[in-house]
């Protein structure tokens, strides 16, 4: 068992720095929802607030200030990690965009554990829960445990003793960006009870549109004609309504990856040692007459803010 990960301090999606690290990661490359549209899906919305979370607990505090020299090299390896994900070499984010539970390690949520999980993982740290509503509806391989419909996040922050749920959603219908909002201990029970446990759709529904689906963008996606394939638009609320028939009938349960941070921590600390050992062997390689040249990683721009 890998040694639990200590969160010095979570990030607020608000500070100047995250939203500059975070800006100039999406906007390196396209990235895809469940359907290949949309600006962000919730799996790299994920993904991306873990590793800048890693690196502000390298740098052992959060600044408010952007310093662009400071911040530069971490984000050019925050970005090498990310190519490695969105050109699926990184076997951990292949899991995961594969959307089946069964292939990372999970604990099944209810209204009976999840208090003692959270308090197991807030009493001394901040902490990172990441989680998934799961369509628990299949039953054929290899999707036995089900498939992975959306990707969240509660987070704890130690010095507002608050929680929020981190979500962001793309979809066909919608275009949710990155949000952050507080949610109590009794808010998450019910949550929780309401998906798992109700047979209405119509209560499943609200909690969804409530947590995950509110403060939407206009959404543009391509529909299929017998002629061409036209752009159409989608009202926020529109889209969700739409969106939410997505969960009609569907047994719903939540996950929780319990081992992910620590996971991707190593693999993250990997990747960096990994291009520190590079970088010395290209060195050594160009100091002699005899080097031939050698192809470069893509080089990380920063954008003008």
């Amino acid at each position: 068992m890998s040694k639990k990960i200590s969160i010095t301090e979570l990030p607020s999606i608000e500070n100047p720095n995250y939203l500059y690290i975070f800006k100039n990661i999406i906007t390196e490359t396209t990235s895809v929802t469940r359907n290949n549209y949309g600006i962000i899906n919730c799996r790299l919305s994920l993904i991306i607030y873990i590793l800048i979370t890693i690196v502000f607990n390298k740098l052992k505090e959060i600044p408010n200030q952007i310093d662009i020299e400071q911040f530069t090299p971490y984000m050019q390896k925050i970005f090498d990690y990310y190519q490695q994900i969105i050109q699926q070499k990184n076997k951990l984010y292949t899991f995961l965009i594969m959307n089946n539970p069964k292939l990372i390690h999970y604990i099944d949520i209810h209204t009976t554990n999840i208090n003692k999980i959270l308090q197991q993982g807030t009493i001394e740290n901040n902490h990172i829960f990441p989680m998934a509503l799961v369509n628990d509806n299949y039953n054929v391989k290899p999707f036995e445990k089900g498939v992975i419909e959306h990707y969240f996040a509660i987070l704890y922050k130690k010095h507002t003793q608050k929680y929020t749920i981190l979500s962001s959603y793309g979809s066909d219908f919608v275009q949710i960006p990155q949000q952050e909002k507080e949610i109590t201990i009794e808010q998450i029970t019910n949550l929780i009870e309401t998906l798992t446990s109700s047979t209405s759709d119509i209560e499943k529904q609200k909690i969804i549109n409530q947590y995950f689906l509110s403060n939407g963008k206009k959404k543009y996606s391509k529909m299929e004609t017998a002629y061409k394939p036209k752009m159409v638009s989608h009202e926020p609320k529109d889209g969700a309504k739409k969106e939410l028939k997505h969960y009609s009938g569907k047994k719903i349960k939540i996950v929780y990856f319990h081992t992910l941070i620590n996971d991707m921590k190593i693999d993250f600390h990997t990747l960096i040692n990994k291009t520190i050992k590079t970088s010395k062997k290209t060195k050594s390689r160009h100091n002699t007459k005899s080097s031939k040249k050698t192809k470069s990683s893509k080089k990380f721009t920063p954008l003008k803010i």
